[in-house]
């Protein structure tokens, strides 16, 4: 399999949100916002030029990106990844994909953060091994979920 990382397309969307993981779907409905169609165009729209999907093949499998932080602080960046369950089946390819991104990510800005449903124990376990921090655990949403806060500090 030949795992490759791109500029996200809008054509990516429909694929990655008519398969979009099982917690990925939780994660959305929690948050009360967006459909996974809906989470995924604004996620791609509001990152440009810092969007990418994650291709297994030619197949788009996981979308993500850094989008700035709607107060206007350009120095802080809202890092999200939405994707199939392709992404857990084939761990070792996303794994080293991500460690490798992360630098990308984070390159315009002096931190990234965002919040992970605290269900979402995949996430939680890779974004440890990413290396962010978490902060602290918050309710939100219209279902008043359990979310952590993390963050990274851009250390170049």
């Amino acid at each position: 399999m030949k795992a490759t990382v791109i500029e996200s397309n809008i054509r990516h969307v429909s694929p990655v949100a008519r398969q979009m993981r099982q917690a990925d779907l939780m994660e959305i409905q929690a948050v009360g916002t967006f459909s996974p169609y809906q989470a995924l165009w604004n996620g791609h729209h509001y990152s440009q030029p810092n969007g990418y999907t994650l291709m297994f093949d030619d197949k788009p499998v996981a979308m993500f990106g850094v989008a700035p932080k709607e107060d206007g602080d350009n120095r802080v960046g809202v890092i999200w990844l939405l994707g199939t369950d392709d992404i857990t089946e084939n761990p070792i390819h996303f794994l080293r994909i991500s460690r490798k991104f992360i630098p990308t990510l984070m390159e315009p800005y002096d931190m990234v953060c965002n919040i992970v449903d605290a269900r979402n124990t995949v996430h939680i376990k890779w974004m440890q091994w990413l290396g962010f921090k978490f902060i602290r655990k918050i309710k939100f949403g219209p279902e008043n979920r359990d979310f952590w806060e993390f963050a990274e500090v851009n250390h170049v």
